[in-house]
């Protein structure tokens, strides 16, 4: 009732202040009130959807703008203290002469605003001001044009315009054309953060932002979706919960608990840097970027998202789905993971960053690319930054970024060899450098004929293995970087142990033993192959 009798009030205001003069009988002042029942029923209504985009926004600013048409035909803006907001308006708190919005303070209810200037329903709005601050007005969803048209408005000094009402063409163009670059910036930062805070996956190493957790996360999500990381990653906790007792690890028995995360790689330079870390007298990853980017296997993005996330250092962390989200945003037309991209993205983010928030912005960049702003799909409606997306303004999200420019994917057929002898099962130790680096596995090598004793014995010649009988078990597919691999398993069985020459190379390792060491993908698979063959099994396993 109060804010029905202070809209009824500011109808009846002098135009000699420059307020919109109304008429002053007992009638237009019953019909005002009328008619601000209406709206006050109409805000009661609206207010389920439009709650959500206020609650973004309720640190910059507690008004909410109402822009109406008065019996004498005038138009009038006001800006009002409420938990609400109206018509779709967001109001948006900046500093006098300031482009970029402001959180600190508000407007009391006992601080007069004064109308800057009007533009009618449907039109970019700044709404009002005081000493020092001023309410400006960005569109969140268009407003429902009210019945009549135009009104005049009357300001300081007696000049009069005609203005239209209506909602605008476009309310998303509408409102990013209302900021600055960097004020868009600035404002969606925050609202990211604001939308991480609210909507934020449960995940093991946000409990607390320990370093050393984040640390070991960030190397087991490198190319590995959340879900599949999570059960290894409380293995790994419980078997070494600190820096220091993963320095102290033995890498046989790390390795074997990273088995089936795939690229060995990335546990090997974890393992190398908790131990330099140690070595230095840490007993957490440093807080800082750069520090980080000088240890093992930790590049740009990983010393981001820990110095980040971890410490909340302003430090942008650009990973995949950040590319991907700020690409949509900026309507970026890059390839995918190229190099220019990401330089674009990183700047973009670093523009990005809320003081004292980059750990919720960083997150907020991952949590939406994962959840939302979908490679194959773009959730529009639930993300945050829709009025802003230069990407949702044409409709077409999914066209960026670009496509990635691929290499040529080569296809290879292979023989993929497990060969037996005395109970035990032959296997050779990979290279120092590339890939699956120094590990054990089961051979295998292209394939030269579709004979495959013929091949078998051609490729054991040069190590001295010449197998008594060869069976094929099955076929399995694997891949690795450009490279397609489909292998036909072939079981070799010799009658004795042969002589190994190169112990460095190749072992001959008792069958039951397999199990306990980490061996590549494809090695696994071709033992699965052969096991699950239970005739050729039981016939094989039998004879050795």
């Amino acid at each position: 009732m109060v804010l029905k009798n202070s809209l009824a009030s500011d109808f009846m205001t002098s135009p000699t202040t420059g307020f919109v003069s109304a008429a002053s009988d007992a009638g237009a002042q019953n019909r005002l009130i009328t008619r601000a029942n209406k709206r006050m029923r109409f805000i009661e209504q609206s207010s389920h959807f439009l709650s959500q985009s206020l609650d973004a926004l309720r640190s910059s600013a507690s008004f909410f703008y109402y822009n109406t048409r008065c019996a004498g035909g005038g138009a009038r803006s006001y800006c009002h203290r409420d938990a609400r907001m109206v018509a779709g308006f967001r109001p948006i708190l900046y500093r006098k002469g300031e482009g970029v919005p402001c959180c600190e303070g508000r407007i009391g209810p006992h601080c007069r605003l004064r109308p800057v200037r009007s533009r009618g329903l449907g039109r970019p709005l700044c709404a009002a001001s005081t000493a020092d601050r001023e309410v400006r007005i960005a569109i969140g969803r268009p407003p429902l044009a009210l019945d009549g048209g135009g009104g005049r408005v009357v300001r300081c000094g007696g000049r009069t315009r005609n203005l239209p009402v209506g909602a605008p063409e476009s309310a998303e163009k509408v409102s990013m054309n209302r900021f600055s670059p960097t004020e868009r910036e600035a404002l969606c930062g925050r609202l990211l953060a604001d939308w991480f805070a609210r909507n934020a996956r449960a995940l093991p190493w946000r409990e607390g932002y320990d370093p050393y957790k984040v640390l070991v996360s960030e190397f087991m999500l490198q190319q590995t979706q959340v879900g599949t990381v999570l059960p290894y990653f409380e293995r790994w906790m419980a078997a070494y919960p600190d820096l220091v007792s993963l320095a102290r690890a033995d890498e046989s028995d790390v390795l074997k608990l990273w088995e089936g995360l795939g690229y060995y790689s990335r546990c090997r330079n974890l393992l190398r840097s908790a131990r330099a870390m140690a070595a230095e007298g840490l007993t957490l990853p440093p807080p800082s970027a750069e520090r980080l980017r000088s240890y093992p296997g930790i590049g740009e993005y990983t010393a981001g998202a820990v110095a980040s996330v971890a410490y909340n250092l302003s430090v942008p962390a650009v990973d995949g789905n950040a590319e991907r989200v700020i690409a949509r945003f900026e309507d970026i037309a890059l390839p995918a993971g190229s190099a220019a991209l990401r330089r674009r993205v990183t700047q973009v983010v670093g523009r990005m960053l809320p003081e004292g928030r980059a750990r919720e912005l960083n997150q907020g960049l991952m949590d939406l690319g994962a959840t939302v702003c979908l490679p194959r799909s773009a959730e529009c409606p639930k993300c945050p930054w829709r009025p802003y997306c230069r990407a949702a303004e044409r409709s077409d999200p999914l066209s960026r970024p670009l496509p990635r420019l691929r290499s040529d994917v080569r296809r290879i057929e292979a023989w993929g060899v497990v060969c037996l002898a005395d109970r035990g099962c032959l296997l050779r130790r990979r290279p120092d450098r590339g890939l699956w680096a120094s590990m054990w596995e089961l051979p295998w090598f292209e394939r030269e004929s579709e004979d495959f004793e013929a091949d078998c014995r051609d490729w054991g010649r040069p190590w001295g293995l010449f197998p008594d009988s060869c069976r094929e078990a099955g076929r399995v597919d694997f891949s690795f970087t450009t490279h397609r691999v489909r292998a036909w398993v072939v079981v070799c069985r010799m009658g004795s142990a042969p002589h190994i020459a190169d112990p460095e190379t190749w072992r001959l390792v008792p069958f039951q033993n397999l199990s306990g060491l980490t061996l590549p993908a494809p090695s696994r698979k071709f033992l699965r192959a052969f096991e699950e063959n239970e005739i050729l099994f039981d016939e094989i396993m039998g004879k050795c």
